[in-house]
């Protein structure tokens, strides 16, 4: 078994482990990544409600907060209380040339109090929304920022929090589809690069897959991918993270946007995503090779709603305040996987599906170590599976976690020979189940 390491502010940063697939803390310790979502924090939550929130992810072990720089323009309305981070220019616009202290001032203290808590901040530098022509879907120019001011305000960001321990995350939300925007983003990552100089980890937050546009990119550390909240295109949770994971050469890979619980499911179905959508999207993700970790998402959390706002694209049933949506039951889930996760040499791992010789009715990833000596198959609707284990040693323990309920289930595992495989199945079909072969 592993022990976790906690990052603390006062350590350095993160970086990507020598085989390119995991990250580790300054003194080498393997780190899973434990994501929250908190875009809208920035612009619209009080030092208060920031304390009562961080306090809460840290104490069910979150260790990533990610937050926007700058106001979202997607939160719930209004997207900002308080100091503005630009002066206006007029008819509500930013004056990108005239940069206020305030604003920034209090996003650093936000970052320093996560930090002390042992929570990493993984910040978007420019969200889309600031940039005129990116990710237009055929409508006209925005008002935003020039290349220039861009680069001016990455520098006066990265300056103004050198003495935190961040994630720089150039882009939020982009398709990069439009004429132009790989460059503009690709010239943001180069200027936060050059002047960042302490080795903190850069990455991208994309509409679908980082690597597909910037994989080659010295400035990237790794990846990111966003797998939908379509609710018929779940799937991408594995099939995104597959993709980044056969990219040459290797670079880690993080799910930073699984559907959210109590999101809205488009296209599918009039309910939200529940608990165990969530956590189906993010085991899939993880065991098909996005061994970084994984980052949750609430409604009503991520863009930080508060009693008696209200939003055109949601139902009155479907709002949610960031006060109740921080209780939502999915967050505990990810705590458990990463307590599993942590609990063995996970970072051993690599996707197996080799080993998986039966054909269930839903996608059930399987990883396993070089040795055989760990191995974990996730089984999202309870369904039996027919197992190749050749090199599992005969000592391995087996366990069915039953993940709603978080209950461990050891069993007796029939030994195999080279060639043969093993059907195994599962206590009921109430539940996604995890299958755990560990040895030591």
């Amino acid at each position: 078994m592993s022990k976790e390491t906690k990052v603390k502010a006062d350590d350095a940063y993160l970086s990507v482990s020598k085989e390119g697939r995991t990250l580790r803390t300054r003194d080498g310790q393997p780190f899973f990544w434990l994501g929250d979502t908190a875009w809208s924090c920035p612009g619209k939550a009080s030092m208060e409600e920031w304390r009562r929130y961080v306090d809460v992810r840290a104490s069910q072990g979150f260790n990533v907060l990610q937050l926007n720089s700058l106001p979202q323009h997607d939160a719930t309305k209004p997207i900002l209380k308080g100091s503005r981070p630009f002066e206006w220019q007029g008819d509500q616009l930013w004056d990108y040339d005239t940069i206020l202290s305030d604003y920034f001032d209090r996003l650093d203290r936000m970052i320093e109090y996560a930090n002390d808590k042992g929570i990493v901040i993984a910040i978007v530098v420019i969200w889309f929304y600031q940039i005129p022509h990116a990710k237009r879907k055929g409508r006209p120019l925005r008002h935003g920022m020039t290349l220039e001011q861009a680069k001016t305000y990455a520098r006066f960001l990265v300056g103004r929090l050198q003495e935190r321990n961040v994630i720089w995350v150039i882009s939020g939300d982009d398709d990069f589809e439009e004429e132009g925007i790989t460059d503009f983003y690709d010239a943001i990552g180069r200027e936060v690069k050059e002047t960042d100089g302490r080795g903190r980890l850069i990455t991208t937050h994309p509409a679908y897959m980082s690597g597909a546009y910037f994989h080659d990119k010295s400035w990237l550390d790794f990846n990111w991918v966003q797998s939908s909240h379509h609710g018929e295109e779940q799937d991408k949770a594995y099939l995104y993270v597959r993709e980044e994971w056969r990219r040459t050469p290797a670079k880690p890979v993080v799910n930073s946007e699984p559907c959210y619980e109590g999101f809205p499911a488009w296209g599918l179905r009039e309910d939200t995503f529940n608990r165990r959508d969530v956590r189906r999207a993010c085991w899939w993700s993880v065991l098909e090779g996005g061994l970084v970790g994984i980052t949750y998402g609430a409604e009503g959390v991520w863009n930080w709603t508060c009693p008696g706002e209200t939003r055109q694209d949601r139902k009155p049933e479907h709002l949610t305040t960031w006060e109740e949506a921080l209780l939502f039951p999915g967050a505990e889930d990810l705590a458990r996987m990463k307590a599993i996760m942590t609990s063995y040499a996970w970072w051993t791992l690599e996707p197996a599906p080799s080993r998986l010789v039966s054909t269930p009715s839903s996608y059930t990833p399987v990883a396993a170590s070089a040795d055989a000596k760990l191995l974990m198959a996730y089984l999202p609707d309870g369904e039996a599976i027919e197992l190749d284990l050749t090199g599992v040693p005969a000592s391995a323990t087996a366990r069915w976690m039953h993940l709603e309920r978080g209950e461990i289930l050891p069993f007796e595992w029939p030994e195999t020979s080279a060639g043969q495989s093993v059907r195994l199945s599962p206590p009921d079909l109430t539940s996604d189940y995890l299958l755990l072969l560990a040895a030591d």
